[in-house]
This record gives structure tokens, sequence and C-alpha cells, in this order.
């Protein structure tokens, strides 16, 4: 095609077959990438529904951590009034008090710090030292 502007004539000479090649390759390279990207999609929405069901099991595990946490806090003060039941018998015991009368005192207080799964237990250290001290004045 030649094109005439007064005195410069230019001529344009195109080859589309490789246009028209570089495009189909550049559609397909484009396509590969679409279905890569919904790949990349499908994934993340997988993640998500993962998570998803993953939250509630975390919020679970968070709330019985708490419950442990408060269960050890009722354990700990527990275990601090033994300590001062035990540290008052050891002074009792220094001074000279009968054994009998020792555990008829911190027996019952003891009771308290007690699980609820031995009441025969705890009924019969609180109730053996009484029977004795009776038994032993009469």
């Amino acid at each position: 095609m030649a094109t005439s502007a007064g005195e410069l004539i230019y001529t344009v000479d195109m080859d589309t077959s490789k246009l028209i090649s570089v495009n189909r390759q550049t559609a397909n390279e484009i396509s590969k990438t679409d279905k890569i990207m919904r790949g990349f999609d499908d994934a993340i929405k997988q993640a998500e529904n993962s998570m998803s069901h993953f939250t509630p099991t975390m919020t679970g595990t968070a709330k019985a951590v708490k419950e442990a946490g408060a269960q050890f806090q009722f354990m700990k003060g527990g275990m601090s009034g033994v300590g001062f039941q035990l540290q008052d018998i050891a002074v009792q015991a220094q001074m000279g008090t009968s054994a009998f009368v020792i555990l008829g005192n911190r027996v019952r207080r003891l009771h308290h710090y007690s699980a609820p799964a031995e009441p025969w237990l705890v009924r019969s250290l609180l109730l053996g030292p009484r029977l004795l001290v009776c038994l032993r004045h009469h």
C-alpha cells in the first residue's frame, strides 16, 4: 500500500500472520492464568471454610482453659487453707495439746477443704477423735 503526500511516499508492509500467532499465544497464556487464579480462589474458599470450622473449636478450647484456670484458683485457695490448718496443728502439738483435742478441733476445719467424694472419711475423722475424747474422760 502506498500513500502519496506531496513528494514523500510511505510504503507500509505488514505481515499479520505473526501478529495473529502472538495474539493466539497471548490468549492461551491468559486462559492458563485464569485457570490458575480460579484454583487460587477455590483454595482460598476452602481455607476460609476450614477456618470457620476451626473458630468454634478455638472458642471451646479457650472456654475450657478459662474453666481450668478457675478450678486451679479454687484449688490454690483450698491448699492454702489446708496449709494454715496444718500449721495450727503443729503449733498446738508443740504447746502440748492432746492429739485428740487437736484432731477434734482441726479436722472439722479441714472438712471445708475436702472433696465431697469422700464423706464417709470426713465423718469418721470428725467423729472419731470426739468419741475417743469422750471415752477417755469417762
